[in-house]
C-alpha cells in the first residue's frame, strides 16, 4: 500500500469541496487576516481541531498544545492522548511526511493536502485517506497557533494482514487501535539507559 502526501488547491476548502467546517475555518481565517474570532460555530469546530506551536523544524511536525475530542488522533489511537506529545506517538517516518505542511502554514500560507498513510502506521492499524488544512491563527496581543483540521475520507483496510483477496472471519468492531506498549512506556524518574 502507497503511502503519499499531497498539497491540493486550496480553492477546494473555498468551494466547499473539503467540507463546511473547513470552509467556514478557511473563510474566518481569511477574513479576520488569520485573527482568532471567538464565536459559537468555532467552539463548535475546536472538537476537531489540533493546535501546534509554530515551529521551523522541517523534519518532524511541531509540538502539540491541544488535540480536539473528535480528532482523527483520538479516534484511531485514543492511547497517544495520555502522552505529553500525542502526535510523536506516530512512527517518525510518518511524521516526516506531514512536517513540510506545518513549515508552509508556518509562513502564513494556508495548506491543504490529501494523503494515505499506507502502512506507516505499523502493522493491524488502518490504511487511512485524509484531507488537511492547516492555517496559521494569531491572537490581537501575538500568541500564534497552527491549526490543524484533519477528515477521514476512508478507511482502506488495515494493514499487516493476510491477503485482502481471501475473506478474513468477521468480528465485531473495536473503538480505537492500540500502540505498542513500547511506545506507550513512560520512563521512571530513576531510569537510566542501559543499552550499549
Amino acid at each position: 500500500m502507497t503511502a503519499f502526501v499531497e498539497p491540493l488547491d486550496i480553492a477546494r476548502v473555498e468551494r466547499g469541496e473539503a467540507g463546511e467546517d473547513a470552509q467556514y475555518l478557511f473563510r474566518m481565517w481569511r477574513e479576520n487576516k488569520g485573527l482568532i474570532v471567538h464565536d459559537q460555530r468555532m467552539t463548535w469546530i475546536s472538537r476537531r481541531l489540533m493546535l501546534f506551536v509554530p515551529s521551523t523544524c522541517k523534519n518532524d511536525v511541531p509540538k502539540s498544545t491541544f488535540i480536539g475530542r473528535q480528532t482523527v488522533l483520538r479516534h484511531y489511537f485514543p492511547d497517544a492522548t495520555d502522552t505529553p506529545q500525542p502526535p510523536h506517538c506516530l512512527p517518525l517516518d510518518y511524521r516526516q511526511r506531514q512536517a513540510f505542511g506545518y513549515c508552509a502554514a508556518n509562513q502564513r500560507e494556508p495548506w491543504f493536502d490529501i494523503q494515505r498513510t499506507g502502512d506507516l502506521l505499523g502493522e493491524n492499524t488502518p490504511d487511512l485517506t485524509l484531507e488537511r488544512l492547516i492555517l496559521k491563527f494569531h491572537t490581537k496581543s501575538g500568541f500564534e497557533r497552527l491549526f490543524c483540521l484533519v477528515k477521514l475520507v476512508s478507511e482502506n483496510g488495515q494493514c499487516g494482514l493476510s491477503d485482502p483477496r481471501y475473506p478474513q472471519p468477521s468480528f465485531p468492531q473495536q473503538s480505537g487501535f492500540r500502540l505498542s506498549k513500547q511506545v506507550r512506556r513512560r520512563p521512571s524518574a530513576g531510569h537510566v539507559d542501559m543499552r550499549v
